[in-house]
């Protein structure tokens, strides 16, 4: 396949297309605008560091002003389904799945913070991951399998009506 890319060869002819390649090159050099090349490095480099000043400033603004830590809660949480603390972080932690969950919704409704960083914090996951666990939660919600502790829990270190919206 890719030698026919790279020496095209029809289907009546069988072989391949001769081609210069020095001077195909040599083209592709004099189509280079260096010049314009620099000038494109030095701004995406000025933007890249716009976007990363933003995006601190933003991740401040989300906090919520809340007096206990979002460690303290993963902590309780997890003293209350007998997990251990750093089974919540791994990547693969058997058995902390129900666990990873409400703390995933917490840090995202309680704590305001990003899919991609509450992913990150808990199983190195993506921000797709993180949709599924809120979906899940609220399911568990509606259809009862969630137990009082664990609604106090949630409701707790959210707003006090977060599952209004979510009603049976």
């Amino acid at each position: 396949m890719a030698w026919n890319v790279l020496n095209p060869v029809g289907k009546k002819q069988r072989q391949g297309v001769e081609v210069d390649w020095r001077q195909r090159y040599k083209d592709l050099l004099k189509s280079i605008d260096y010049k314009d090349m620099e000038r494109l490095r030095r701004e995406n480099k000025r933007l890249s560091s716009r976007v990363k000043e933003l995006s601190g400033l933003l991740n401040v603004h989300r906090e919520l002003n809340s007096t206990v830590s979002l460690d303290e809660v993963d902590a309780n949480l997890a003293k209350l389904h007998g997990v251990r603390l750093s089974q919540l972080y791994e990547k693969y932690g058997k058995g902390t799945t129900r666990t990873k969950h409400i703390l995933r919704f917490i840090a995202y409704h309680g704590y305001n913070m990003s899919l991609a960083s509450v992913g990150w914090r808990y199983g190195k996951t993506c921000h797709s991951n993180m949709s599924r666990a809120m979906d899940r939660v609220v399911a568990w919600y509606q259809t009862g399998a969630l137990t009082d502790a664990e609604i106090d829990f949630i409701c707790l270190y959210t707003h006090e009506n977060i599952f209004n919206a979510y009603n049976k």
